[in-house]
């Protein structure tokens, strides 16, 4: 695991610069990201219809809610995936459903694999 480079850390800086909680958290989420996740959560920001900041906000919920599974890990690549299709579960409208609602409804209703297989 490698981290965040400076560069991805000022990223996250500038875009969640009026939220401090969520930028503390967010970059504490990405302190282990492997190299190169960074870069896809990026790619699918921007093929998404919401915002950086929704999809921090998306990754809070998700990382709450693995902390109340009690799972100690946060396999981001899997997450990010997951956010995605959320995301593109979202159909296009006047206004935009809340990224963070979507998840953590599909959370609730679906669970996420990555841990339940682990937990086997």
């Amino acid at each position: 695991m490698t981290g965040l480079t400076r560069s991805q850390a000022e990223v996250i800086d500038r875009e969640l610069s009026g939220s401090p909680d969520l930028r503390d958290a967010f970059h504490t989420l990405l302190s282990h990201v492997e190299e190169g996740d960074f870069a896809e959560f990026l790619s699918s920001v921007d093929e998404s219809d919401y915002s950086f900041s929704d999809w921090a906000e998306a990754f809070a919920v998700f990382d709450r809610w693995l902390a109340a599974k009690g799972e100690k890990t946060r396999p981001f690549d899997a997450m990010r995936g997951y956010i995605a299709c959320c995301a593109a579960m979202s159909a296009p409208q006047i206004s935009l459903i809340s990224l963070k609602v979507i998840v953590n409804q599909a959370l609730a209703d679906h669970g996420f694999a990555a841990i339940r297989d682990s937990q086997i």
